[in-house]
């Protein structure tokens, strides 16, 4: 197999056009893959893009709630609604004590006017018994 070119540039044989025919193949292939390398760039990502999609990721698992810490979430919900009071049900037992407050004393009204009773029938009692010693002394 002869590489030499003829000095002139003509070329020289049989090899000249084999090589020229590997040499199209070749750019053939080049610009196929030229083709490829555009479409892998546009299509996919880089390495930073990549390193960026994942620092979001991170920080979406570290800021955001996962399934479990939801529905534990909404089991601590569901035993609160279970447990306590709405305000619409706070508002009806305001009523309900504002009903009561109204309607009963409280201790030391109670207690007052029991020490006033006390004092009232010891008078009734004092003056019974005055009368009854008068009658018993002076009236037979």
């Amino acid at each position: 197999m002869c590489l030499h070119a003829s000095v002139d540039g003509t070329g020289g044989g049989v090899e000249d056009s084999t090589m020229e025919v590997r040499f199209e193949a070749i750019e053939h292939d080049l610009a196929t893959m030229k083709a490829d390398v555009a479409v892998i760039r546009s299509k996919y990502a880089t390495k930073e893009e990549l390193a960026a999609v994942r620092a979001d990721v991170a920080a979406i698992r570290s800021n955001y709630a996962t399934k479990e810490e939801l529905a534990a979430v909404r089991a601590d919900v569901a035993a609160i609604r279970a447990n306590y009071a709405t305000k619409e049900e706070l508002d009806a037992l305001r009523a309900v004590v504002e009903v009561i407050r109204s309607n009963y004393v409280t201790r030391e009204v109670l207690q007052r006017e029991l020490h006033r009773q006390t004092w009232r029938m010891f008078g009734f009692v004092s003056l019974l018994t005055a009368a009854v010693y008068y009658i018993a002394r002076y009236v037979h």
